[in-house]
């Protein structure tokens, strides 16, 4: 599943499903102080979509 995910969303994302990941691109990258927002963003997507996932199966779980 990560990889078909990875082909669709890759040339959209760049592939940054994982806060380490974005991470990891974030250090290497020479002009880092430029993309800080983008940064931001995408970790703070990243987190939300995790407690979102989380929260759903919570929800489903408890409801059976």
């Amino acid at each position: 599943m990560l990889f078909a995910c990875l082909l669709i969303g890759g040339p959209i994302t760049g592939a940054h499903y994982n806060p380490a990941v974005t991470l990891g691109v974030y250090l290497t990258n020479w002009k880092f102080k430029k993309d800080f927002a983008m940064f931001c963003v995408m970790i703070f997507a990243q987190i939300c979509g995790g407690i979102l996932g989380v929260m759903l199966v919570w929800i489903s779980l408890i409801n059976e």
